[in-house]
């Protein structure tokens, strides 16, 4: 469907990488989600300390503890992207 309406409107040619790269991204995740209990990506993505011995608590930004499964999005976002 992307390709034939990029064929038919020019305004969306520029669009249509950036269409692809959130569909192979979302696909990706999903198959990541499927699996994340037998990978082992559910829980807390932070855990022991850093360099100064200090503990590390790995919230985010809305102060909430990051998760595994959210941080290997995350970089599976940032892939398609960067």
């Amino acid at each position: 469907y992307l390709e034939v309406e990029s064929w038919r409107r020019s305004d969306l040619r520029d669009l249509q990488p950036v269409l692809l790269g959130v569909g192979e991204a979302c696909r990706q995740i999903n198959r990541i989600v499927q699996r994340a209990q037998t990978d082992d990506l559910y829980g807390d993505a932070v855990s022991g300390v850093d360099e100064d011995g200090n503990p590390l608590d790995g919230t985010n930004v809305q102060g909430e503890v990051q998760q595994k499964l959210d941080v290997v999005c995350n970089a599976i976002m940032l892939k398609q992207f960067c």
